[in-house]
């Protein structure tokens, strides 16, 4: 899969392997065809008699001239864009906004008070 990204229409600055099947690229925006972006996502691999089709999901975070952020909080963003791909087979991408980071947040903060609110009503202690 890195091969088929790094000679895309996308040119990737840079392609890294975050995870097992999971990638980040730096791209230029003239380069970003939006259109072509489900092309690109879907693969067919076919072997003997066996055929799968393969459907990668994109999340997208645009990176401001003025940006401050470390490079993890970026892809951070793209990959919490991905969550709000609602089918990925008629759009397999999602464009990051401020919205989303709000959503985020709060869905952290409140999982983190019911945690607290949990460990509060059973105590526990590990030793290790």
């Amino acid at each position: 899969m890195a091969n088929a990204y790094q000679i895309s229409f996308l040119k990737p600055l840079a392609l890294a392997r975050t995870e097992a099947d999971k990638f980040v690229m730096l791209v230029d925006c003239k380069n970003l065809n939006l259109d072509k972006l489900p092309q690109l996502l879907h693969r067919i691999y076919d072997k003997q008699d066996i055929r799968i089709d393969l459907y990668g999901r994109c999340g997208i975070y645009y990176v401001p001239e003025d940006i401050t952020l470390q490079v993890s909080d970026m892809c951070d963003r793209a990959k919490i864009t991905k969550t709000y791909i609602p089918n990925q087979y008629v759009k397999p991408y999602a464009i990051f906004n401020e919205q989303m980071k709000e959503d985020y947040e709060q869905r952290s903060r409140a999982l983190l008070c019911r945690s607290i609110r949990i460990s509060i009503i059973y105590p526990a202690f590990y030793y290790t």
